[in-house]
Parts: structure tokens; sequence; C-alpha cells
């Protein structure tokens, strides 16, 4: 039913004594009944908490099919090339007719986004015998030989986007293969949704493909090791995507060698501010998202790259305390986009009917602040805020002592300003 899931386990089950069990792990968790237990033995281990569950051997999966039939089906075949090109079919009634001379070559070849998205495409080793010894390297690199050619006479050959999420693509050198037919034009890849094994040889390690600037692997469950590997393939990605990877950083996440990456998103991981604080991040980011994750404390990145952030989402953690927030303001004089809504501090703050001083102190406290919650921040508001706090600070309803000995200047700019 388009569920993907990963075969952990073949074999009995005293449940089913006239059937072949199979022990799965669900890419949806929510799927998953179990760790890959059955009546306290443990019979296969899941990746991911809970999300093992067991199938009769009589249950059919899905059809796997090759990235050429998938596009066929879709683009040349299907709907998709149609609304793709702007609409050369036209309607009479309940009849759909084809325009007359309508080329599908010539239309494929203007096509530069492609979603092949959740289709059951599979690596081409997949529909190959590869257990017959010494023969397998041949064996295989005839079929990528022959794929490519399939490929290339899709006439793609203005491909900027490709989308291969959610697929059952497990050899990343697979990826690698696509990628290299499109190199002159490919810029963005999405590979969210597939569960790789990633191993290169030395040769893989030469490649590189600078023309990709986007990179998703949303949930992926991709590592860290993973990821030191991949930064050799992709040395200009600007644009990298690891939301929903379960990443609790029980190893120092390393993306230092990822030079030009300037947008990352760590959403909807297990991140602790902690252990956020031990990674080695590139000096070029400007965008953050962090939300969606276990932050409770300051966020102590190094000052290389707190200097140089311009957007950060720290919505939906664990944030209670203001000074938390009143630190990014000592740290960061550019930051112009800031989430922090659906943390404690706002829901204290409502439950004090204090809520209005929030996005004031924010506005005061961070100078180039722009948006906040994606509601912009006018020099009016900035000056209301300004001058509110100035008032409440010369009534001693705030007192200077209670901030952040950091941010100290920012208050002496104030008063020396009013």
């Amino acid at each position: 039913n388009g569920h993907l899931c990963t075969l952990r386990y073949i074999g009995p089950l005293d449940a089913w004594p006239n059937f072949t069990a199979y022990g799965v792990e669900w890419d949806d968790p929510s799927r998953g009944k179990h760790d890959g237990e059955h009546d306290g033995k443990k019979l296969f281990e899941c990746r991911v908490e809970g999300s093992g569950s067991f199938l009769k051997s009589t249950k059919r999966f899905d059809k796997l099919s090759t990235f050429v039939e998938v596009v066929n089906d879709l683009y040349v075949n299907g709907e998709k090339l149609t609304n793709a090109v702007g609409g050369d079919l036209i309607s009479i009634g309940s009849k759909v007719l084809e325009k007359v001379g309508f080329d599908k070559d010539i239309n494929l070849m203007r096509l530069e986004n492609i979603s092949v998205s959740q289709r059951g495409v599979t690596d081409i080793s997949y529909f190959y015998d590869l257990h017959i010894g010494k023969k397998h390297n041949a064996i295989l690199a005839e079929a990528l030989r022959q794929d490519k050619e399939k490929i290339q006479k899709l006439g793609l050959t203005n491909l900027k986007s490709l989308d291969l999420g959610y697929n059952l693509i497990s050899d990343f050198s697979y990826v690698s293969h696509l990628i290299s037919v499109f190199e002159e034009t490919l810029e963005s890849i999405i590979l969210n949704g597939n569960r790789f094994e990633i191993s290169f040889q030395i040769d893989d390690l030469r490649k590189s493909f600078e023309n990709i600037h986007h990179l998703s692997l949303s949930a992926t469950l991709v590592t860290n090791e993973d990821l030191q590997l991949l930064g050799h393939l992709f040395p200009k990605v600007k644009s990298l995507n690891l939301s929903m990877n379960q990443l609790q950083l029980e190893e120092i996440i390393n993306l230092s060698h990822w030079t030009s990456l300037e947008m990352l998103d760590l959403s909807y991981n297990k991140l602790t501010a902690t252990k956020l604080n031990q990674a080695r991040l590139p000096s070029s980011l400007r965008k953050l998202n962090l939300s969606n994750n276990h932050i409770a404390d300051r966020l102590l990145l190094p000052v290389s790259i707190m200097n140089n952030l311009l957007d950060l989402n720290i919505s939906y953690n664990l944030i209670s305390d203001w000074k938390c927030v009143e630190y990014l303001g000592c740290v960061n004089s550019e930051l112009k986009n800031l989430r922090i809504n659906n943390n404690p501090i706002y829901t204290r703050a409502l439950a004090e009917q204090n809520s209005n001083t929030l996005p004031l102190k924010a506005s005061v406290g961070i100078i180039a602040l722009e948006r906040l919650n994606g509601r912009a921040i006018t020099p009016l508001d900035k000056q209301d805020a300004e001058l509110y706090f100035i008032s409440k600070v010369s009534n001693r309803f705030i007192r200077i002592e209670d901030f952040d000995p950091l941010n100290s200047n920012r208050w002496k700019e104030l008063a020396a300003k009013y």
C-alpha cells in the first residue's frame, strides 16, 4: 500500500506455524508494534524505537520499478507531462484529445523538475542476479551502462531538480550514477525517506558533483560518518536538509568540511544544547533550523558561527529561561529573523498574562532583528520597545542586574540613546 519497510528477519514464528514470518522495520514508526520481540524473545533489531512488526510470507509487496520506467509512466504516458509543459491536450465535452504534432521528446527536453517520489524506484542491481562470483562487477557495469543509455534517450537535457524521495534506493552509488547522467545541469537532488548503505571506494571519493547546491536527506537515518563521506561528493552544497533523522549526537556531528553550506535544517531530531554546542559546523552558515528538538539551555555555538547567522529557528523546543534568548543578542549582532514560538517561556508568559513583553524583549536585546516568529518588526516597533524598557528600568519594574552580564553594553547604549 505504498508504505516502506526494511526486512530485518525471515524465519519461523510460533504464532504462525504454517507460515514463514517477515520481521520488518517500518519507515513510519507509527505502524510499528514492538522492537523486534515475540513472546519475550528478541528476533531482530530496529534502528527506530517501536517501529517493528511481523508479516506473513503470503503478504504481497508492491511492484518495484526502474527510474526509466517510472519517468515513462508519469511523464510520457501519464498526466504529468501535459501539466508540466502547459497543456498539450484539449477537452471537448467528456472527451480528451491530443493536439496534432505533439512531440513528447521535445517537451521532455523542456522539463527542469522531475519527481518520481513514492514510486517504488530501486537500484538497477536489484533486477539482475548478482550472485555469480567473478562476473559480478562486469555484469553490474554492463547493466549500469545500458541504464545510462536509456536515461539519456529520455531527452531530459535541461533537468535542474530531481526528487527521488521515499523510494527503495539503498545503494548510494546508484544515486551517483543517476546524478552523473544529468551532471551538467542538475542543481538540486531530494533523497528523503530512502535508507542508504553508504560506502565508497577510493575511486568514488575522487568524484565530486560541484553543480549540486541543494541536497535533502530528511528521514534517511543518515549517520555522522555518512555525512563526512558525502561531503566529498558534494563540495558546493549550499542548502542541506537533515531533518527527521533521529539524530541524538551520541558522537559529535562534524560538518566543518561542508565549507559552502549556508542553510542547514536539523529540525525534528533529538538534539540538546549540550550536544549542539560541541558540533563542528561551517562558519559559512547563514540559516539554521533547530526546531522540534530538545534544546533547553543556551546555544553556545562557536562565535565564528553565531556572528554570521542571519536566520535562526529554535521553536518547539524546551526553552524556559529568557536568558537563552538574551544571550543570542550578546553574541550575534546580525541576526535578522528569529523563531522561538511554542517554547515553555511562551506558555509561562501566557499564564502570567505577560506575553506581550516577549517580542519587546527580543527586539530590544537583538539589535538587527527584523522578524520575530514570522512577524515583521518595524522601526517604530523597535523604538516603542526600547522606550518601554527604559521606562520599566527607570521605575525599577525591571532590574538591570537581572539581565545577562554579557548584555550590559546593550543597556548602556539604550541609556545613552534616551
